[in-house]
């Protein structure tokens, strides 16, 4: 039987810091089991939680890929969980694609390096600023400064998602899983008099400095992409 291959993939692994510290592998567990119910649809290989300190995925598409990286960010703090997070893009291939044990190929490989890259390089040391309980690292392609351009345009989105409010984020969540609402709609869910309700909306998006992150994050795809395409190309 000859191996499948499934280009554009996304290896997710999320290792806990200082696990020796304080065991997290129940809130490991119920991390991997939202992330398998919400992503169901787009996993090639379901998050398992390996010994017991680590997180292993793998999804098609590199733009749901980076939808499960911001989910993995909101967990991580809604179950108190700090984590080592590396991000690989790139193709995997093996017999049998569903299990963590034997799915193979770049964007794993790419994804254990980035882990190797987070705990031992002093290269990155000041994207290791930005949050202490969450430390990331996207790796595409094998030259560092095409990477690390990516990894800096990541640091100034998690930034400003960092700064946003719990009312802005609740806003954006609505938005988002919502789009066939409008402005004054969302308004009403969040409780908004039906006179100013899309007023505060915009307002709460602008502060929150929703569109520029949003465009942000398209030119990040963009770029990760090209740069895929490149390494394809070479």
């Amino acid at each position: 039987m000859e191996d499948k291959i499934i280009k554009k993939c996304v290896c997710i692994s999320a290792d806990v810091i200082d696990s020796r510290v304080k065991s997290k592998h129940k809130e490991l567990l119920h991390i991997a089991n939202e992330l398998n119910l919400k992503y169901e649809n787009e996993i090639i290989t379901k998050f398992t939680v390996r010994a017991g300190d680590e997180i292993f995925g793998v999804v098609h598409d590199f733009d749901k890929g980076y939808r499960v990286f911001k989910d993995l960010f909101k967990l991580s703090k809604t179950h108190q969980v700090p984590l080592y997070v590396g991000v690989g893009f790139d193709d995997i291939f093996n017999q049998n694609l569903i299990d963590p044990n034997t799915v193979n190929g770049k964007a794993i490989w790419n994804s254990a390096d980035a882990i190797k890259i987070l705990k031992d390089s002093k290269k990155i040391a000041h994207l290791k600023t930005l949050d202490k309980n969450f430390l990331f690292l996207f790796l595409v392609g094998h030259k560092f400064n095409h990477y690390m351009a990516i990894n800096y345009l990541l640091y100034f989105i998690i930034e400003k998602v960092i700064k946003r409010t719990e009312k802005q984020n609740k806003a954006i969540e609505l938005i988002e899983n919502n789009p066939d609402k409008n402005y004054k709609e969302i308004g009403l869910n969040l409780d908004y008099d039906i006179n100013n309700a899309e007023s505060n909306i915009s307002k709460l998006l602008n502060r929150a400095e929703y569109n520029i992150v949003k465009e942000a994050e398209e030119n990040l795809i963009n770029l990760i992409n090209i740069l895929y395409e490149n390494e394809r190309n070479q």
